[in-house]
């Protein structure tokens, strides 16, 4: 045979496990040889490991299996080992067929436990045993035969190119096994076939295209010399099952990265890492990217690419860290950009990557000043013009009659100044006049600011008041208006439409209370287009990969961006990237990262970003990152929506959320869209849509 003894697949497949931090393996295997065989294999090595032990093992016979036999077997498994604590993982010593009806078994019961298996349950083809439901195939390790080193010959490759063949295992070793018996065929017309097999892999062995084998006197080749491959069933809602062997393992260096040989494609990704405008939401968008990123690497791997995402700090537009975090991403070679988050500091990045000719995606950059293209080329973005919000919030303003006597407080940024320029134009059109306008520098903030812009309200009598900021200084302002007792209306743009807003204030939150802001996106409630298949299985993405190391650690908020005795919420690897370690008191392991303002925009951006650098590659030169870009984004359903981008970039809004912000006794917020503008209508969420 030119395929090892299975004593070393059981020996590989333990330390795969073992690495994966699972103690206390079930196992499930088939009663003929090759089952029993490679389950024995595994629970030697396995039960050798020190605190590792089988949970228990069920033996089945595969050609009497029925519905009764794999709901024993589940049992058993759920039943936990002997001394009555759970399995903690399966290993399927099986073939495909009842080892997808196993996995389904396991799942049907509610168990979630991770499945490996050997060979038998390798190979895209497995996906056919579990018919429509391959889902269930997601996360599925399984070892399978990786030759003996450099491969003789063209045979891999032709085998790739034909979707049949490349679905298998075993494929090179079927060849070279038929190559070998060829060879010895040719010695004497045929004759003495038991002396010449033996003479191929003689000496140096027989160069072919899993390797050169070598035969002992027993005719096995030594596993000593073999490789496997390790790989996993990826399951990519909406795209499709991707089976990747992406590391491997051998008898000399166990367990271990595979060389990837393809092409790395860089991929920035600029947000709020450090001022205290935005940088709350950083730890969503962080994961978001991660899940675009993960993804966009399992469909990639098999055509020999994958994606590495940069983060960059674009500070909400603080003009030198932009300069320099963009520069440094021209430095890093990044084919695109998903980015920025605040408008200013697109507009200050695009100055940066329009001269390199690396195009932007933005995923929460609404200024209107972002629509001309002719001064911001290279640049799109998967959320709606402020033109629309701008309508939207004079809408509500007017609805509540708010808008005769109410004073307008902006921070002097181009996403600020914008909407808030929109803003009074629209309530202007309905023949109002603003009470008052104050704008500051939010970078230049003192210890007189807010009590100054308060101070103009009160002075002028204005009964409402619609603010344009940011979450640390929305914070302030609205805190201001509460010491000083302002009782009217407060509005708000998306700049302050989220509960992070809660986490600049102290430890009163009631300032919130009550308080108007507009967010991109009609609400779910809306009466619209079904939701598309990303929108539907986004959430359950998120469940799945937002978990992380996260720092509670001061280090931003106060003046000149250093520390304001809040503790921030900061992802440890971006702190890392940084420069900066979290002491170890300070981390929380495996955090859930809670779904922060723009999640799904990040992920969308991401992805288009990815899937973009992948056509333009695949065109060979035939087209630009602009077309490349362009044509993705075309009906292209994303979290946030299904949307196209327009000739300029922008994509057509869907309306907006018209939500109030609660504060309980508790002092927990919430922000709740019980209302929503569409075409310029208002309407209710119904009392029946939840």
């Amino acid at each position: 045979r030119v395929v090892p003894s299975d004593s070393y697949q059981g020996d590989a497949l333990a330390d795969v496990i073992s690495s994966a931090g699972y103690t206390n393996t079930a196992i499930l295997s088939m009663t003929n040889a090759y089952g029993a065989g490679v389950g024995d294999a595994f629970a030697a090595a396995f039960n050798a490991k020190d605190g590792h032990q089988v949970c228990t093992r069920v033996a089945y016979d595969d050609a009497a299996l029925t519905s009764a036999v794999v709901g024993d077997a589940i049992a058993a498994v759920g039943a936990g080992d002997a001394d009555g604590n759970a399995c903690d993982s399966v290993l399927l010593a099986s073939y495909s067929p009842d080892g997808a009806q196993m996995v389904g078994g396991l799942r049907l019961a509610g168990s979630m436990i991770p499945a490996f298996g050997p060979d038998g349950m390798a190979g895209s083809a497995v996906l056919d045993a579990f018919g429509s439901d391959t889902i269930l195939s997601n996360g599925i390790v399984a070892t399978k035969p990786g030759g003996t080193g450099v491969s003789t010959g063209d045979f891999p490759e032709r085998c790739l190119a034909n979707a049949d063949c490349a679905s298998g295992i075993f494929t090179s070793e079927l060849y070279d096994a038929i190559m070998m018996i060829g060879a010895a065929a040719m010695m004497d017309d045929g004759s003495d076939m038991g002396t010449h097999v033996p003479m191929v892999g003689a000496g140096d062995g027989y160069a072919g295209a899993a390797g050169t084998h070598v035969f002992s006197s027993n005719g096995d080749v030594s596993g000593e010399v073999y490789n496997y491959n390790v790989c996993t069933f990826n399951h990519v809602p909406t795209y499709g099952d991707y089976f990747n062997c992406d590391r491997q393992w051998t008898v000399a260096n166990g367990l271990e990265d595979a060389a990837f040989a393809g092409t790395t494609v860089k991929i920035g990704f600029m947000g709020d890492i450090t001022s205290p405008a935005i940088a709350d939401l950083w730890a969503s968008f962080a994961v978001s990217y991660s899940i675009a990123e993960t993804l966009a690497n399992h469909i990639a791997y098999n055509q020999g690419v994958q994606f590495e995402f940069i983060p960059a700090d674009s500070a909400c537009g603080d003009a030198s860290i932009v300069a320099a975090s963009a520069q440094a991403l021209v430095s890093a070679g990044v084919w695109g950009v998903v980015g920025a988050a605040c408008s200013g500091a697109s507009t200050a990045a695009n100055a940066v990557f329009k001269e390199a000719g690396i195009p932007m995606i933005s995923y929460a950059s609404t200024a209107a000043v972002l629509s001309d293209d002719a001064s911001h080329p290279l640049f799109w973005r998967v959320v709606s013009s402020d033109i629309e919000q701008s309508a939207a919030l004079a809408d509500a303003v007017d609805a509540n009659g708010d808008g005769a006597n109410l004073a307008i407080l902006l921070a002097q940024d181009v996403y600020t100044a914008g909407i808030a320029s929109g803003f009074r134009a629209a309530l202007e059109a309905k023949g109002h006049t603003i009470c008052t306008e104050v704008s500051y520098d939010r970078n230049a903030i003192t210890s007189t600011t807010y009590s100054d812009l308060v101070n103009a309200v009160q002075t002028n009598s204005c009964g409402a008041v619609a603010v344009f900021a940011y979450n640390a200084d929305g914070a302030g302002i609205l805190e201001e208006m509460s010491t000083q007792g302002f009782t009217g209306q407060v509005y708000g743009s998306d700049g302050i439409a989220s509960v992070t807003v809660a986490d600049s204030m102290g430890a009163d939150k009631t300032p919130l209370n009550g308080v108007i802001a507009t967010n991109p996106g009609a609400p779910s409630w809306v009466v619209g287009p079904d939701a598309n298949p990303v929108q539907a299985v986004f959430p359950a993405l998120w469940g799945q990969y937002a978990y992380a190391d996260v720092c509670n650690l001061d280090i931003r908020g106060g003046d000149n961006g250093g520390p304001d005795g809040i503790s921030d919420y900061t992802l440890v690897a971006v702190l890392e990237q940084a420069g900066v370690t979290c002491p170890a008191e300070n981390v929380t392991t495996g955090a859930s990262v809670a779904k922060g303002q723009f999640a799904e925009s990040a992920f969308d951006a991401s992805v288009i970003m990815a899937l973009s650098a992948f056509a333009f590659l695949a065109g060979q030169g035939t087209i630009t990152s602009a077309q490349a870009i362009q044509s993705t984004g075309q009906g292209f359903n994303g979290a946030s929506g299904t949307m196209s981008f327009m000739a300029n970039g922008d994509v057509a809004g869907t309306g907006y959320c018209i939500g109030t912000f609660t504060v309980d006794t508790a002092g927990a917020v919430s922000y709740d869209c019980s209302k929503a503008w569409v075409d310029g209508v208002i309407s209710d969420e119904p009392a029946d849509s939840a």
